[in-house]
């Protein structure tokens, strides 16, 4: 992949080596910051609905896909992301007036928005959602770890449905969890859990 970001092109145009510095950033924060976080705030709502935990059970290899996505919805491990130049705002548009005016994405009340996730204050890992923006970009600002963070989450999704979540608990059951102190990355910075012998 790196090889790749130092000899891609764009327009004629490649990366400087800041600009390859800060992607490389990106790549490996994806590739382990936001994922691990999916994974475990996916795993709690699993662990503390056991609604979930016997859908779980049941979740055919057709319906990973969708729990997947859901997870990225419910957890939304990046909050926000700035971007330059057209934005929208309901039925409003507003142009950029020069290259370095921002606006700021707030990606988790997106993915909260009732008019497009009906289900949106709960997670339901077994109901089928459209895409949500945790992992969702168009054109050049399309996340390039994507394809991998959703085949690590498949795999995580599927092993723990043929576990079924039975012999996993949270200790304590009911105690709130531990969240990382960001308001860029965000997620479970502890998660104590018991297995159970079998």
């Amino acid at each position: 992949m790196m090889s790749a970001l130092v000899h891609a092109e764009i327009d004629g145009q490649r990366l400087d080596d800041d600009a390859i510095l800060q992607e490389s950033l990106l790549i490996l924060v994806g590739g382990d910051e936001t994922t691990r976080h999916v994974i475990t705030g996916g795993m709690e709502a699993l662990l503390r609905h056991p609604t979930e935990q016997r859908e779980a059970r049941r979740r055919t290899r057709r319906s990973i896909p969708t729990a997947v996505e859901e997870m990225l919805r419910w957890v939304t491990p990046i909050q926000n992301m700035n971007r330059t130049g057209d934005a929208r705002r309901r039925a409003r548009r507003a142009r950029a007036s020069a290259p370095a005016t921002r606006c700021c994405c707030s990606t988790r009340p997106a993915n909260r928005d009732e008019r497009v996730f009906p289900h949106a204050p709960t997670s339901s890992t077994s109901t089928a959602s459209r895409t949500s923006t945790s992992r969702s970009a168009t054109a050049r600002h399309f996340c390039l770890g994507a394809s991998l963070a959703r085949l690590e989450l498949r795999v995580h999704v599927r092993d723990a449905a043929r576990r079924g979540c039975r012999d996993i608990e949270l200790r304590p059951a009911r105690a709130p969890l531990r969240r990382r102190p960001s308001n860029f990355i965000v997620g479970i910075a502890t998660m104590p859990v018991a297995f159970a012998a079998r």
